[in-house]
């Protein structure tokens, strides 16, 4: 009995080990993943504008993004079967992506720069929801707690917002670009040494007909798009809001990008800390005020450059409680099971409306004006949001009465 206990004993200290050494993995990963990513995605606008670029083109350019998800995103989610599958996907896709940023980055024509922006998008279509999917099973299975794993993204935005300003003031952006596509290519070989559990089959099963099938997936898929897809539409003008409107340069800019950030670290650590067992919905209700907040404040361009910082940094807000809650929200709609596949779907529903977000707002940006527009986004943002969280309180209050009932 004691030699059971001592191999029992062995085996869980195993257990923990991989455990641990895995969850700090993450961290590290998603650190340099996101620095990687900072210094790209953060500063393609200012470099499409430092190429002359007007407003319309830039939004034309981030709608390939959106379309080709939409293609390419069924396709990769045919291969993502199991943790393995996904390893080495993410291992490709982080190396052509390196590759394709260093290119992108010596380019200087429409042409070649639309080429450049579709080839990336087709690599890097499911890398997020992929590696956000990854972290969220594991910490569901052995009890950890996921946001802790996304703050070090959010950090590495801080990081990298802070310190790309500068790095373009002083090297430029083609090679501040090749920067960001070295770092994508270590990530490559980073996570090769990406440990993975076995493949349990029950675990593994999804049922697609289950999520098409969940009315609450599709209402919460509404909120997402007019909450976070139609204000990552609107943030695409932020750096020029601040550098056409304002005179910023881009090392400014840099430095209140970071600032944006560290807001929404300080939201995540402090929800972390305390308001773990807080209600989803009233999470919700403080991502809706974050995005309205944002979006409105920023509506009055003629405010003082300080006044539209802190109106940018509600950002922080709405997206660090997003953080925090979405991947949980998205579990206990469709189960853990159904994670992966629903986190897909979502991306091919985001596609579908940022393809057609950039378009139209690009023009309106460019043609109409930037506090219309703006105002535009925040109008959306509260009804729709007001509109889904009411709807699932009514819901919710409706099952619990009945529950009562049966009871």
């Amino acid at each position: 009995m004691k030699k059971c206990a001592i191999i029992i004993s062995f085996g869980d200290n195993m257990e923990e080990k991989f455990v641990n050494r895995k969850y700090n993995f993450l961290k590290l990963l998603f650190l340099f993943v996101y620095i990687a990513d900072a210094l790209y995605y953060s500063y393609t606008s200012l470099f499409l504008s430092s190429l002359e670029f007007k407003e319309g083109i830039i939004g034309v350019i981030a709608s390939i993004t959106t379309i080709t998800y939409l293609v390419v995103n069924p396709i990769w989610n045919i291969f993502a079967k199991n943790n393995k599958i996904i390893k080495y996907m993410l291992m490709g896709i982080a190396l052509a992506s390196g590759v394709i940023i260093i290119l992108y980055g010596n380019a200087s024509t429409v042409e070649v720069i639309m080429l450049l922006t579709g080839m990336l998008a087709c690599v890097i279509a499911p890398f997020y929801s992929l590696l956000d999917s990854h972290a969220t099973v594991f910490c569901n299975k052995y009890n950890k707690e996921y946001s802790n794993i996304r703050v070090m993204g959010s950090i590495a935005y801080i990081i990298g917002s802070g310190i790309g300003g500068v790095l373009v003031d002083y090297i430029g952006y083609s090679n501040m670009f090749i920067i960001s596509g070295a770092i994508f290519i270590l990530c490559s070989i980073f996570i090769l040494f990406l440990k993975t559990e076995p493949k349990v089959k029950e675990e593994q099963k999804r049922d697609f007909k289950a999520i098409l099938k969940n009315k609450w997936f599709y209402a919460y898929s509404l909120f997402y798009l007019f909450l976070v897809t139609l204000n990552n539409v609107g943030d695409s003008f932020v750096p020029l809001l601040f550098s056409k409107i304002k005179g910023l340069s881009a090392s400014d800019y840099g430095f209140i990008a970071a600032l944006f950030v560290f807001v929404e670290v300080v939201v995540m650590f402090i929800l972390a800390k305390y308001f773990r067992k807080i209600r989803d919905l009233y999470l919700l209700i403080l991502v809706v005020l974050g995005y309205f907040l944002k979006t409105f404040l920023l509506s009055f361009t003629s405010l003082p450059t300080p006044v539209l910082i802190v109106a940018a940094c509600f950002r922080g807000v709405g997206w660090g409680t997003l953080l925090f809650v979405h991947m949980k929200y998205l579990v206990k709609l469709v189960g853990i099971h159904n994670v992966t596949s629903a986190s897909l779907v979502l991306v091919f529903f985001s596609s579908v409306f940022q393809f057609l977000g950039s378009n139209l707002f690009g023009y309106l940006f460019e043609n109409i004006g930037y506090d219309f527009s703006f105002r535009l986004i925040s109008i959306l943002n509260i009804s729709v949001g007001a509109l889904f969280i009411v709807s699932r309180f009514i819901f919710e209050r409706a099952s619990s009465c009945k529950y009562l009932e049966e009871f």
